[in-house]
């Protein structure tokens, strides 16, 4: 009987050996974790010139909760119906890629190498997939259905998310252009690109091309184009569908611009980066 009472000390010997990581190890790694984060953003403002981070996260995180919301009615609410939703948004992120890329390789001087101007004719080519996600809308059912308020409010997240990211590439090209010809013709480019990317919208949502149509059958898109924006009235309603989308997303730029800092939104004077020196 007595040989058998030290075998709880050794239970509680053995126990610390078990025991949690102290909170401050925790903590260490929870910092390492925020500096790696941080010096990601840091090599990605660094890489394309501009404080891109920054003005990223906002849309990042609509774009996060947008998915999380169609995760959690597919697992939990057995509703699989709008994850088209996702890739939409992903082709909306898609300028922001070809933008920080164009941007890049503007920053190395000299003549434009031929990947800059096929990153720039790819951004063009990807962003009205930003302001298209408002199209999406015509997929709500009636009114009377009990899902038609949630899953316009669902739509709407998503549609955020991508035209955020869309302004936001907009937004550096915008800057590229007026850098080196001037404040009035970089603004004449961005409403020049809001008309454009309304007439890429119209395209996709009335005659059903997509961004790589483009590549492979431009004739047919051009003579599309010029169908539909033809007769840009009242009565005619494609081409006034255009006319007011090119509004909305000149007017959504000009809500991105009067949010930032005076100091971003100040151009500096003309400047040309590829003359060869002589």
């Amino acid at each position: 009987m007595t040989s058998e009472c030290p075998k709880p000390e050794a239970k509680n010997a053995a126990a610390p050996t078990t025991s949690v990581p102290a909170p401050s190890a925790l903590q260490d790694e929870r910092a390492e974790a925020a500096l790696s984060i941080t010096s990601l953003g840091k090599a990605l403002d660094h890489f394309v010139g501009e404080p891109v981070i920054r003005r990223l996260i906002p849309c990042a995180i609509t774009s996060i909760l947008a998915c999380a919301f169609v995760v959690i009615e597919h697992r939990y609410g057995n509703r699989n119906r709008q994850s088209y939703l996702v890739f939409n948004l992903f082709l909306g992120w898609l300028p922001v890629l070809w933008s920080c890329l164009a941007v890049h390789l503007s920053r190395r001087g000299g003549q434009r190498p031929i990947s800059f101007w096929v990153c720039s004719a790819l951004w063009l080519l990807f962003l009205p997939n930003a302001p298209y996600v408002f199209t999406d809308l015509t997929h709500l059912l009636g009114k009377s259905l009990p899902h038609y308020w949630t899953d316009m409010a669902k739509i709407l997240l998503f549609a955020m998310g991508a035209m955020g990211a869309g302004m936001l590439s907009l937004r550096l090209m915008h800057s590229l252009v007026a850098r080196e010809f001037g404040r009035t013709i970089g603004w004449l480019f961005v409403l020049g690109v809001s008309v454009l990317s309304s007439i890429g919208v119209a395209l996709g949502r009335f005659r059903r091309w997509n961004s790589w149509d483009a590549l492979h059958n431009p004739q047919n898109i051009l003579k599309d184009a010029f169908d539909l924006t033809g007769v840009p009235s009242v009565t005619h309603p494609t081409g006034w569908f255009v006319v007011m989308l090119s509004v909305l997303i000149f007017c959504s730029y000009l809500l991105l611009m009067g949010l930032e800092p005076h100091t971003q939104t100040s151009e500096p004077e003309p400047k040309r980066l590829d003359v060869p020196n002589s």
